[in-house]
């Protein structure tokens, strides 16, 4: 089965399909395709942005005793792209070979990395997950096609409503000024005369005053902002004890934040919430209900 959305000579590796379908591995949550060229790009499937990456992780050293992928976060170099419709993630590229960074945005056909064997890897392949609301999905509709992968689209400002303004000029009229005089002098034209009456609001041409600063020319000055684009606002997630959360990023040995980084080998895992530290920089314990893994912000945290 090839990846049709891909560059062309992606196929399913063995044994890497989605959950049981011929895996026989249900907590695999995406596929696997491999490309016998090491060097192949990986490719954004469709215009989205970019909301994770992890870039960091060195290609696997063979092992003493077995696969040891103790601390390493299980897909390897991976990014995230948010569609309209889904999130990608796309797992196990080579070391720094990540050309995209978090917020930005691609388009169909750009490069995100190259394929690599980073992360729980025993081979040279790609994973292929898509994840609808944090949970991830059958891919094979989506790379089928039979699902449609809807772009993401890049929120726009919003004009503000045009706004007139003016620069007036003003003259001091003195004994013997007339509206055709002003006119001509600050319109250039004396048949104008007509703007001086409306302007100043007078009953006739004849009813010009003396002594009176008086608007003698008007003329519009254009402007239009736009305002800021107001994302939404985020609802705040209320976690508690023995919540089943998915881990996004790793998290500490200590509540308090001043411990070892942990838990990046279990990014991507679903776990549970053991003990809540409020007040603390990470004030979350996860773990599986017996064994605690490490302390966690709640923006490491999806509720599942």
């Amino acid at each position: 089965m090839t990846l049709k959305l891909m560059n062309k000579g992606y196929w399913l590796s063995t044994g890497g399909d989605y959950k049981t379908r011929n895996l026989g591995y249900p907590t695999h949550t995406g596929m696997d395709y491999c490309n016998v060229d090491s060097n192949t790009s990986v490719l954004a499937v469709a215009a989205g942005k970019v909301i994770k990456v992890i870039n960091d992780i060195a290609d696997p050293v063979p092992p003493k005793n077995g696969i040891d992928y103790k601390g390493v976060a299980s897909g390897g170099n991976q990014v995230y792209i948010e569609f309209g419709n889904c999130v990608n993630r796309l797992c196990h590229m080579k070391y720094n070979s990540i050309k995209v960074k978090e917020g930005d945005i691609v388009n169909k056909g750009d490069v995100i990395g190259i394929q690599g064997n980073t992360g729980y890897s025993n081979g040279m392949h790609l994973h292929f997950e898509m994840q609808v609301n944090g949970v991830p999905v059958d891919p094979l509709p989506y790379i089928n096609e039979t699902v449609k992968i809807v772009d993401f689209v890049v929120p726009q400002p919003t004009p503000l409503p045009i706004v007139e303004e003016y620069d007036i000029t003003y003259h001091r009229t003195k004994a013997g000024d007339t509206c055709y005089a002003l006119a001509g002098q600050y319109l250039g034209d004396v048949k104008k005369w007509e703007l001086i009456v409306e302007w100043n609001n007078l009953k006739s041409k004849n009813d010009l005053p003396i002594n009176k600063d008086v608007i003698v020319n008007k003329v519009k000055r254009v402007t239009q902002t736009t305002q800021p684009v107001q994302q939404p606002a985020v609802p705040e997630v209320v976690f508690k004890v023995s919540d089943k959360v998915l881990i996004l990023s790793a998290g500490n040995t200590q509540a308090s934040g001043k411990g070892n980084p942990s838990g990046s080998s279990l990014i991507g895992v679903n776990r549970q919430i053991m003990k809540i530290n409020d007040g603390q920089a990470y004030p979350y314990m996860i773990g599986d209900g017996k064994t605690a893994s490490g302390w966690f912000k709640a923006s490491a945290l999806k509720k599942i």
